[in-house]
């Protein structure tokens, strides 16, 4: 009896596993707004081709018109393993097709659904009425849907349209990588008031003084009324704030700020946040509330102790950013990750390797990437996919992007820039292939309207490889190189030739003190093959790390993507063997990657003569906040001889003063070298008063 009673609890615990793996992405997929009421439409739909764009001629959309014979697995794009489609051939008209019903505790709601990014066009339809249509790849957009709902089974038709067009913003979808088309992010319902609800909000962060401003949308779609607005803690980490506001027909905006007692600010160490409810109250009654979180930090440019030059400051402080480059592609769901949880796992991966920072590129990527990145602490360069063309639609439809990107994910405390343009794709005068006055000219007017619509961030116009800025809050540059020497010698000339009045590195007009960083590097470029990356990503990163006007870097990449290979991961996200650790125990990508970083101004495996005295200067750059007022530099020279034996060759030490937020000279090092031929190691290793490493 006892058997087969377990046999009765195991098997519904067994069935529950498909229903389950039937909701994919099922978390919600706005954390930094969202509503209690809401329901998740991922999952099987009906699906088809449309390749003689037949559909609308016919009636699909007509509840029961079209059998939709083939099935697709939303949120992933038609082209991915995941959608259960897999057509990375097919550009054009698919439609989409599911069925669904309100519940009852729904009832007297306002009906909206929301679809997180569908690439490019999307028309939909419910019951058989247009419900609206939209265009735009990579942003979210909602449609009220009630007057189209009846009781019981709902019928919902979506006609997407991707031809991956030029000129509008596709980014490394176009000449490079796998594109994505169709819905490729959470498709949801939500109930709201019928009358008043939250449209929109907007936290401008004070942490000077620990107070945050927020922004209402409130829209009230009924007579003129009053309301009033709760802003809640719900971990009473503040006093409740209340108002009252006085609602016309339409939007209405309100400003309220909350002061926060005993103030922790937001950083990549310490990725403090604040939840919050959002309440709007009308008639005595809950008419909404949207939960949501901030996080309190300062971005600004500050002049470095003693120098000359800029750094950039989180916090009043300066920090040095060391980055990689994030394309944010994935094998089985190309734009879409699988689940929720590889989204976190490559957060965490980066700060794995010591990086405070990514730079996700060309891609708007999923709003739940940058809350992972809120949660665990990392901060993000914002890139804007590119267009390929220019021309009066890759404008429009550059600009519709762009400005839809800035309202979703203003409120993101890990966002401290917006990178507008990648290497002046895009940008190009197609008779004369240049990057002409006038088309400089726009970009400066979008650099503009960024710097006004966001005075929180920092806005870089276009993040080159032809020293081609026109307006610039950050003075970046790329370059790949796989020679020490050439290498060497290029970050030199970069350092030399940045200073205010320089032309260098700009395109029209001159630098003006903004602080100095490289957005791009690596020995191994995209069409290199799968070569090894662990000594050039080293001998670079030493070399970067010897100037202290550099403030930061952003090594390409993250991981592999498809045909390129110069990634810390392979594709898969299966780590790579760097070897570091061969001559020197645990040591890893991380230490390389620290904010303070000892360094031989040496070239890599230099030929010495047996016996003879090797003079070699080491520097340190010092910027953790960790005080470090005496220390000691130690070195070991250890190797192989020429029989294979493994020998420490020779050892020592020095002290000194290391100087915060800056790189200087310790010492020159005279090591005697053996008399015999052998393949050395040289270690450097810094450790504080009390011996940690």
């Amino acid at each position: 009896m006892k058997f087969s009673v377990w046999l009765v609890l195991i098997f519904p615990l067994l069935f529950e596993l498909p229903t389950v793996r039937a909701v994919p992405r099922e978390e919600h997929p706005r954390p930094d707004f969202r509503r209690d009421a809401w329901m998740n439409l991922n999952g099987m739909w009906g699906f088809q081709f449309d390749l003689q764009n037949r559909g609308e001629k016919e009636n699909w959309a007509l509840p029961g018109k079209h059998s939709f014979s083939q099935k697709i697995r939303v949120p992933y794009p038609w082209e991915s393993d995941l959608s259960g489609v897999k057509r990375p051939d097919y550009k054009g008209i698919a439609w989409y097709h599911r069925t669904f019903e309100i519940p009852k505790k729904w009832q007297g709601k306002a009906v909206f659904l929301r679809l997180g990014a569908v690439d490019w066009e999307a028309k939909i339809w419910v019951n058989g009425k247009l419900a609206g249509s939209h265009e735009g790849g990579y942003t979210s957009f909602e449609f009220e849907i009630t007057p189209f709902l009846k009781s019981g089974t709902n019928d919902l038709v979506i006609r997407t349209v991707d031809w991956t067009n030029p000129a509008h913003p596709v980014g490394k979808q176009v000449n490079w990588y796998t594109h994505t088309s169709g819905i490729w992010q959470t498709v949801w319902l939500e109930a709201r008031d019928p009358e008043i609800f939250l449209q929109n909000f907007r936290f401008y962060s004070d942490a000077d003084n620990g107070r945050v401003k927020i922004e209402l949308e409130i829209e009230n779609a009924g007579p003129a009324q009053k309301a009033r607005v709760a802003l809640i803690s719900p971990n009473g980490d503040f006093a409740p704030l209340r108002q009252s506001v006085q609602l016309e027909r339409g939007i209405t905006k309100q400003s309220l700020v909350i002061s926060i007692p005993d103030p922790k600010l937001w950083s990549p160490e310490h990725p403090t946040l604040y939840n919050l409810d959002i309440q709007l109250l009308a008639d005595n009654r809950l008419a909404d509330c949207v939960h949501t979180y901030f996080g309190l930090r300062k971005i600004s440019v500050q002049a470095a102790k003693g120098k000359p030059y800029t750094y950039i400051f989180l916090n009043n402080k300066p920090i040095y950013l060391r980055g990689a480059l994030d394309q944010s592609f994935t094998p089985e769901g190309i734009y879409t990750f699988r689940t929720d949880t590889d989204i976190r796992r490559d957060i965490e991966k980066a700060k794995e390797f010591g990086l405070n920072f990514l730079r996700i590129h060309i891609k708007i990527d999923d709003p739940r990437l940058y809350f992972w990145a809120d949660k665990l602490g990392l901060l993000i360069m914002y890139d804007m996919p590119s267009t390929w063309e220019w021309n009066a639609e890759a404008r429009r439809t550059w600009e519709l992007t762009a400005r839809a990107a800035l309202r979703r994910d203003f409120n993101h405390p890990s966002v401290f820039a917006w990178v507008l343009f990648n290497e002046t794709w895009g940008l190009h005068d197609p008779k004369t292939k240049k990057y002409t006055p006038e088309i400089q000219s726009w970009v400066r007017q979008q650099v503009d309207y960024f710097k006004q619509a966001d005075p929180t961030r920092m806005v870089e116009d276009n993040s080159p490889c032809n020293y081609d800025h026109v307006a610039t809050d950050i003075n970046s540059w790329h370059f790949y190189i796989n020679d020490y020497a050439r290498a060497r010698a290029h970050i030199q000339k970069v350092v030399d030739h940045t200073f205010p009045g320089s032309t260098f590195n700009f395109i029209s007009g001159m630098q003006g003190n903004q602080p100095l960083m490289n957005s791009e590097y690596g020995g191994i470029s995209a069409g290199m093959g799968d070569q090894d990356i662990s000594w050039c990503f080293k001998f670079l990163t030493n070399e970067l790390r010897r100037h202290d006007k550099i403030g930061g870097y952003i090594y390409t990449e993250l991981m592999d993507i498809e045909w390129e290979r110069n990634g810390y991961l392979n594709y898969d996200r299966t780590p790579k063997i760097f070897g570091y650790d061969v001559f020197f125990p645990g040591m890893r990508v991380a230490d390389l990657n620290a904010p303070d970083f000892v360094g031989f101004d040496s070239s890599p495996c230099p030929m010495q003569v047996p016996g003879s005295l090797w003079k070699v200067p080491v520097f340190f750059s010092h910027f953790s906040e960790k005080p470090l007022s005496v220390t000691t530099l130690r070195w070991e020279l250890r190797g192989r001889d020429r029989f294979g034996n493994l020998k420490t060759f020779g050892g020592g030490s020095v002290s000194f003063s290391p100087k915060s937020y800056a790189v200087i000279p310790v010492d020159t090092l005279q090591i005697s070298l053996p008399g015999e031929r052998c393949l050395g190691t040289p270690r450097l290793w810094v450790e504080d008063a009390q011996g940690d490493v």
